[in-house]
């Protein structure tokens, strides 16, 4: 709201005069009283000198319960000074307005970058939640608050928030704009990965929406490619925590359905959240370097993420060497089934490789190379229950062994090749 006191100077009714201003309305007065009185004030490039009945009503406020900070530049009067001592102002000596404003904007927003939700907050939610995932009568509340927290952090992803037109490009503030983004989908990361892990399979379309709303954010099209892109980030953040807490809690249904069914909008096309979502495609491979703090890492965001997700899995994952298992399945597991959708697609292997492929060869390049262990476990996993191994049941990879054993022979053969040549981007 905007209250022009003395009016417009481009209006000819404008007040300047020592006799124009010596009185104002009684709705006028009464607004003031109002104001001065249920409002702290910011006063900048005032005299106080003039404006008779303007200082009258500073006077009448006998409240002080908000703070009042005076602009100082050079010297003032004493009617000013009286002013500052009735009202118990805090003086700031400042350059000039324009220089003050400019630096308080920036700080504001430097408050809203680092604004996270206060930590209770995301264990009451977590609290709430399980409460509400073992009672089935509770249905109804459970659906609501997961409702609620979707759409809040929905909004809070706009465009208003995080422009992608007429703003200048820095890896500054692309880290800047991730940090905000964990910032908001804190309370809503800690839900997810409670519902996969504690949740029943009538709980999984809860997660499956969400991903989508996220997933598919609204504003303009055209702008900053690069940041339009980092829109992204969110929901691919939450699908990890999502599909891992899935793996650590071994519900392949959940996870089956989380890497096929969401979908995301995007403009006027419509795609599969998991085949869209790779890493290049949502950060840069040297901003993701700069982001993870890994100048020469071939795979900085898939790093980043081992440990983002570090702490909001420790409830469920309190081993380290756990943590890294699970994270490691999901990231083998999710680039298996997207080699599976491209060799329908493309007729080709390739999927997006992870920390799996990095974590025991950088040196000797052997015949069992990747993923030595991981490999291994989960292929004699599969043969010792044939069609009835869980990803299997869950209906991943058409639910046939034979067509799992094909694409993850294919990828891992493409992957060890990779690696040798090492000039294929992952």
């Amino acid at each position: 709201m905007v209250i022009k006191l003395h009016g417009d100077y481009l209006d000819t009714r404008i007040k300047n005069s020592p006799k124009e201003l010596e009185k104002y309305s009684q709705p006028l007065n009464k607004l003031l009283d109002r104001i001065f009185h249920e409002y702290g004030l910011v006063v900048c490039g005032w005299s106080a000198e003039w404006d008779t009945t303007l200082r009258e009503a500073l006077k009448r406020c006998k409240s002080h319960r908000f703070q009042t900070f005076w602009m100082i530049r050079g010297k003032q009067g004493d009617k000013t000074k009286k002013l500052i001592q009735l009202r118990q102002a805090e003086e700031i000596i400042i350059k000039d307005a324009d220089t003050f404003f400019k630096e308080l904007e920036e700080k504001v927003l430097a408050l809203q970058e680092f604004d996270r939700p206060h930590p209770l907050s995301v264990k009451a939610a977590i609290t709430t939640l399980k409460k509400y995932l073992r009672d089935d009568t509770q249905d109804i509340r459970l659906y609501e608050i997961v409702n609620e927290e979707v759409e809040r952090v929905y909004q809070q992803l706009s465009s208003h928030n995080f422009p992608v037109k007429n703003v200048s490009y820095s890896t500054d503030e692309l880290v800047k704009r991730v940090r905000r983004y964990e910032s908001y989908v804190e309370i809503l990361l800690a839900m997810i990965i409670t519902g996969c892990r504690w949740g029943n399979e009538s709980h999984n379309s809860y997660w499956i929406k969400c991903l989508h709303r996220i997933g598919s954010p609204s504003g303009e099209r055209e702008g900053l490619v690069t940041l339009i892109n980092l829109r992204l980030y969110p929901v691919f953040l939450l699908l990890y925590a999502g599909g891992i807490s899935a793996v650590a809690a071994e519900k392949y249904t959940t996870l089956a359905e989380l890497l096929n069914k969401p979908k995301i909008r995007l403009g006027n096309n419509e795609y599969t959240l998991s085949n869209y979502l790779i890493s290049n495609d949502v950060i840069e491979q040297n901003d993701a370097r700069s982001l993870a703090g890994m100048p020469k890492s071939q795979i900085p965001l898939s790093e980043y993420f081992f440990k983002v997700l570090r702490e909001p899995l420790r409830e469920f994952l309190p081993s380290d060497i756990d943590y890294q298992k699970c994270f490691d399945r999901f990231e083998y597991i999710r680039a298996l089934v997207y080699a599976d959708f491209r060799q329908k697609q493309r007729d080709d292997i390739w999927g997006p490789v992870g920390i799996f492929a990095f974590r025991e060869y950088y040196g000797d390049i052997t015949e069992n190379f990747i993923p030595a262990e991981l490999s291994k476990e989960i292929e004699q996993e599969q043969l010792d229950a044939d069609d009835d191994w869980p990803p299997l049941k869950a209906g991943l990879f058409d639910g046939s062994a034979e067509r799992f054993q094909f694409i993850k022979n294919e990828f891992d053969s493409w992957v060890r090749e990779a690696y040798v040549r090492y000039h294929v981007h992952f």
